[in-house]
């Protein structure tokens, strides 16, 4: 993404980066992740995938899920700290499923993190959107961004640059900049931006009788010190 001049322009102690490619098995151990299952997943790396690709296949019960939580909570929105988010995937069924992916607080429900910088697609729709939360009650989200495809592969991505008011001569406040295959789609303020410590999250749920899969390409998180 072009935000990322950001990062060559600083030395490489001044941010910290979370990325995971997933391209040999050794990628994915269980035990860096808070893990919470409903029924019995499948998950691991593929071993034929080109580019490498973490596989999560729900139980074929209806609701069944799994959720998967780094156990290091790293990230925390700070205003004047530049922060980013990218991650790729597929899913197998766009409709009959919920999913997650981004930052949120540690929590046996991410779906209901009270803090979190999330995309999230609901059950029985193929669109996806980016929310923004803080303490349960607050919302910001730009909505229904991109329709989903079955077994077709989207990148997604948020950016906040580190602004701590609005640009001289541009009157605009400060944004959490969403991006999809690298164009950037819209914004949401920094208002409600959480202001607690978050982990990488992800959660997919099966909204039929059937399992539902879903594979990361990659995920990478990065942050100014």
């Amino acid at each position: 993404m072009g935000f990322r001049k950001h990062w060559e322009n600083h030395p490489r102690t001044d941010f910290f980066e979370y990325f995971n490619d997933f391209l040999k098995t050794s990628d994915y151990t269980a035990g860096d992740w808070t893990i919470t299952n409903g029924g019995s997943p499948t998950i691991a790396v593929d071993t034929d995938d080109v580019g490498g690709q973490l596989s999560i296949a729900t139980g074929a019960t209806d609701t069944n899920s799994s959720s998967h939580q780094s156990k290091i909570e790293a990230f925390k929105f700070v205003s004047g700290k530049a922060l980013e988010f990218e991650a790729a995937f597929t899913l197998d069924d766009v409709v009959d499923s919920t999913f997650l992916l981004g930052l949120a607080i540690t929590d046996t429900t991410p779906l209901d993190a009270t803090d979190r910088l999330v995309f999230k697609k609901e059950d029985t729709e193929s669109t996806l959107n980016f929310q923004v939360t803080k303490d349960g009650s607050t919302v910001s989200e730009l909505a229904d961004f991109v329709t989903l495809v079955n077994g077709t592969q989207v990148k997604v991505g948020f950016y906040y640059d580190g602004s701590v008011a609005a640009e001289a001569g541009v009157g605009s406040a400060p944004t959490i900049d969403v991006y999809l295959n690298d164009k950037r789609v819209g914004a949401v303020p920094i208002t409600n931006a959480p202001d607690t410590e978050m982990c990488i999250t992800a959660h997919v749920v099966t909204g039929k009788t059937g399992a539902v899969t879903a594979k990361l390409d990659y995920i990478r998180a990065i942050q100014e010190r």
